[in-house]
């Protein structure tokens, strides 16, 4: 999967790295990709006087995020080593095995409710409670309204833990409530890594609540040419399941980590990874080993490869889709009638 992964490290690209079983303000730390070998490390860039190092240690789970070609990006490592170089500290994480990424919508808004605090050009503070949030842009619930284009500074905190310091946002739409206002604003040229944590929090959850919806009836299709699998997504609709299709490996382990689909279908000739694999990985990750996985395509020894990695079934291709819909049905039905662990 190297090729698949390599394509996110561009070096000087902006990432956060969350130190795991840290609290959240004290294990996140701001960096860059400063370079990296395939296949054995990333190499981050640590300014020494932006981190005291406490949560920095060799060992230690970390994960990484970033925004890379309009996707919100994530990739869980360990730290390998800490050092300093010439002009920098570095911190050394271990080759990530697949990065998750999902689409950011710009304009796509969620719903929020956490309080927020309102800093006016006159210097006045005042509470407010941020409503909703995209990628562009905020609504606030104010104690009255506001001019249009006035400028303010607003502090806030996620749920996920990034606290977001005094974002520059300008007023574009104001109105009344029933016991106050809300104004709508949008954000001033905001500082890169600002905005990357609200990128970033807005596209998963995003992609979070519309995984949530499939529910028990989730089949996610690794498959890298869609057209292959035209007919089987639509006859999976027309059997009532909601069908995920995930072109590349990337893409597919995104999905079956965040929406947990109720069975796994794989090309056995995906362009980075081989079904055979995809099945040996969802196999040895302990909250998948009791997904249903089939393996179709290839040849003969892509059915032997598949059998042998686990998969519980294999067909030559998706052409007919009877059997694989009852193989389907047959297999989810199994799988919730065992408890998972």
């Amino acid at each position: 999967m190297h090729e698949d992964v390599e394509q996110y490290f561009e070096v000087g690209r902006a990432v956060v790295l969350h130190i795991k079983n840290i609290q959240a303000a004290e294990g996140r730390v701001r960096t860059y990709i400063r370079g990296w070998q395939r296949g054995a490390y990333l190499l981050l860039d640590i300014p020494a006087p932006s981190h005291s190092g406490a949560a920095l240690r060799v060992g230690a789970e970390c994960s990484l995020r970033f925004l890379a070609e309009g996707n919100a990006c994530g990739c869980d490592s360990e730290i390998q080593a800490l050092g300093s170089g010439a002009n920098f500290s570095y911190v050394r994480v271990n080759w990530p095995q697949a990065v998750s990424c999902v689409r950011v919508r710009k304009h796509e808004r969620i719903n929020l409710h956490t309080l927020c605090t309102v800093r006016m050009d006159n210097g006045d503070d005042f509470e407010g409670e941020l409503v909703d949030l995209s990628a562009g842009g905020c609504k606030i619930l104010v104690p009255s309204p506001m001019l249009r284009h006035e400028h303010l500074l607003v502090h806030f905190e996620l749920p996920d833990g990034s606290v977001i310091e005094n974002i520059e946002v300008d007023v574009c739409a104001s109105g009344r409530t029933s016991d106050g206002a809300w104004i709508g604003c949008e954000y001033h040229d905001p500082e890169e890594s600002v905005l990357y944590d609200i990128e970033f929090f807005v596209a998963t959850t995003l992609a979070r609540l519309r995984a949530d919806r499939h529910g028990a009836n989730h089949v996610l299709i690794m498959e890298p040419d869609p057209k292959q699998v035209n007919e089987l997504r639509l006859s999976l609709t027309d059997a009532g399941y909601e069908v995920t299709l995930a072109p590349g490996a990337v893409d597919g382990f995104f999905w079956l980590r965040l929406s947990r689909p109720a069975i796994l279908l794989a090309d056995a000739n995906q362009e980075t990874i081989s079904g055979a694999d995809v099945c040996k990985i969802v196999r040895s990750t302990r909250q998948f080993k009791n997904l249903p996985v089939i393996i179709y395509g290839g040849d003969a020894q892509a059915e032997r490869d598949a059998r042998g990695a686990g998969a519980d079934m294999y067909f030559a291709s998706t052409r007919d889709t009877k059997p694989i819909i009852a193989a389907v049905k047959n297999a989810v039905a199994s799988a919730h009638a065992v408890p998972q662990t």
